[in-house]
């Protein structure tokens, strides 16, 4: 896992697939739709979301092909951090969406991200995550761009 602010983020990648990540998301405003984003063809693509926070944990999920960095465009989100050795299968790995989803988890988180604008927050296959939820139960709106990058392109 890794959190900082973005314009950090040469500090953690490189490679012209970094630098179309943050060129794409320079190039986000208020007026490009939710929805998937090609970048590199299956290797590389984003998804714009809006959603509600949630004012428990609902949903603990890894990934196994892909490593996320999110970015929230605006609102508050607390995202809870669990090593994926240390809970229980939920939904065994679906390849389609490249999930695995846990039961929700009795122990205390590793971390928890306190995630807002211009920060990131990078998820690896070992960093089980349960998003959406509210700061101080205040449930709000939010927006987030969520990149989804291949493995192949790190270490």
């Amino acid at each position: 896992m890794i959190v900082n602010q973005i314009k950090n983020w040469p500090l953690y990648f490189e490679g012209e697939w970094a630098e179309k990540v943050f060129d794409f998301y320079e190039q986000i405003d208020e007026s490009t739709k939710d929805g998937e984003y090609p970048i590199i063809g299956e290797s590389l693509f984003c998804k714009i979301l809006t959603y509600e926070t949630k004012t428990s944990d609902w949903i603990t999920e890894s990934h196994q092909d892909y490593v996320d960095i999110q970015i929230l465009l605006y609102g508050e989100e607390i995202i809870n951090i669990f090593p994926s050795s240390s809970l229980t299968v939920k939904d065994l790995y679906n390849k389609d969406i490249d999930c695995t989803f846990y039961n929700l988890p009795i122990q205390k988180p590793l971390n928890s991200l306190y995630l807002t604008p211009n920060i990131m927050g990078v998820f690896y296959p070992q960093d089980a995550h349960t998003t959406q939820i509210a700061p101080n139960d205040n449930i709000q709106t939010i927006r987030k761009v969520v990149f989804k990058v291949h493995k192949k392109f790190f270490k």
